[in-house]
């Protein structure tokens, strides 16, 4: 019984590493998007629309 305590302990742990670094990833997407639209009017237009429909 401890081996299952202490597996589903380390499965739990790497979930919440990956759910961090799932944010940071997606963190750096959102401001790449940002900084290229500076230098592209249809994509920072795709990215209004989209920002406007959620």
């Amino acid at each position: 019984m401890e081996i299952i305590a202490i597996l589903f302990s380390l499965l739990a742990i790497a979930l919440y590493k990956t759910n961090q670094k799932k944010k940071i990833y997606y963190n750096n997407y959102q401001q790449c998007l940002r900084a290229l639209a500076d230098n592209d009017p249809s994509l920072a237009e795709y990215l209004r629309r989209k920002n406007e429909n959620n």
